[in-house]
């Protein structure tokens, strides 16, 4: 049976049915065997669209505006009208209920947060080891490495697409050799 659709919500809203109904949506569009592969596809888009609202748009993720939609594919992404000034203290919000409803543990779902937030923090020209301590004692410390004359965030986490009917490990993607992975991420930069 197709779930239904996954609609705009509130991100202080995203648990329950609500948050199933997208989770089953974006897994349906990818081919995700599981709900645990596809919660972690969830959260690793998710929590790559929340930081880089925060850090490169200005977005208060506390905003009662802010709606967490499907984009193009099903993927989540996080839309407001009005930029706050960042904050990125409610990011990790939505982990324990992610978890309970996909299956995925929170310490996996907490380093995708850890490298989303470090790599938007990057991106913003901005500290990611302070950035990512903000989120709280959950939070892992991000690892970085300079690859090709540039610094990168060595990513923890797995998003797992991999898991998915024609797809391959991300570049950065610690499930590979270092030194493979290393090269990958050289080719792309």
């Amino acid at each position: 049976m197709a779930a239904e659709p996954a609609e705009a919500v509130g991100l202080a809203d995203l648990s329950g049915e609500a948050l199933a109904r997208s989770i089953r949506s974006l897994g349906e569009q990818v081919g995700a065997p599981d709900g645990l592969v596809t919660g972690t596809l969830f959260w690793y888009s998710l929590s790559g669209a929340l930081a880089r609202a925060a850090l490169l748009q200005g977005v208060d993720l506390a905003d009662p505006g802010l709606e967490v939609r499907p984009g193009p594919g099903g993927w989540p992404q996080a839309v407001t009208a009005r930029p706050g000034g960042p904050n990125l203290s409610c990011l990790p919000d939505p982990i324990p209920e992610i978890a309970a409803v996909s299956g995925a543990r929170e310490r996996a779902l907490w380093a995708l947060a850890t490298d989303s937030v470090a790599n938007a923090a990057l991106e913003a020209g901005l500290d990611p080891a302070a950035v990512v301590a903000a989120l709280g004692p959950g939070a892992p410390p991000p690892r970085t490495a300079t690859v090709g004359g540039r610094r990168v965030i060595r990513r923890g986490s797995c998003c797992l697409i991999y898991l998915c009917p024609g797809m391959s490990k991300c570049a950065s993607c610690p499930r590979q050799p270092p030194e493979e992975r290393i090269e990958r991420i050289a080719r792309i930069g």
